[in-house]
């Protein structure tokens, strides 16, 4: 036990001398303390930025935990890797597949061209039980499938919505 018990303290202390903005500090600081709800509050507001690069990492790393791989899928359809996101959509447990695993499969059928599927999936989507950024982009979802059916008064309310979250949304793209 007294092994263990000093693994356990050098693991924190790595953790801790680990910087407290960085993935690997996130991760190490998760896995010492057995807590990975700070881990998850660390990708949710790099999420808010749109800054999908580093959440991957770290989502992907703790995938076993419940919420993590919704958090890959998001940072993986900010990068625009469909795959790998539709990947991490299908390894979600049917127990975790709430508001949110539908706002990010109806994002990730309308990128992929799947427009019925994306219309089925939002369908689904609770706003109010999703973050903001997700519900913005569900309305630019909705925005592109109400252009592609010829509904311009739908397609830009839709944008309307989704332009007044102040977050990054994507709308140049």
């Amino acid at each position: 036990h007294a092994r263990t018990r000093t693994r356990l303290q050098d693991r924190r202390a790595l953790a801790e001398r680990l910087p407290q903005k960085s993935g690997a500090g996130t991760i190490a600081r998760a896995m010492s303390s057995g807590d990975p709800g700070p881990a998850s509050a660390w990708c949710e507001a790099r999420l808010e930025r749109g800054d999908a690069d580093d959440v991957l990492e770290v989502a992907e790393f703790l995938a076993s935990r419940p919420g993590f791989r919704l958090l890959a899928t998001e940072a993986c359809l900010w990068q625009g890797a469909l795959v790998e996101a539709h990947a991490a959509l299908e390894g979600v447990p049917a127990e975790e597949r709430s508001s949110r695993w539908h706002a990010l499969a109806a994002w990730w059928a309308e990128s992929s061209g799947f427009a019925k599927r994306a219309a089925s999936e939002l369908a689904e989507v609770t706003r109010a039980a999703v973050p903001d950024r997700l519900a913005a982009r569900c309305d630019l979802v909705a925005a592109e499938l109400a252009g592609r059916s010829g509904d311009r008064l739908g397609e830009k309310a839709c944008l309307t919505r989704a332009a007044a979250w102040p977050g990054p949304t994507q709308l140049e793209a």
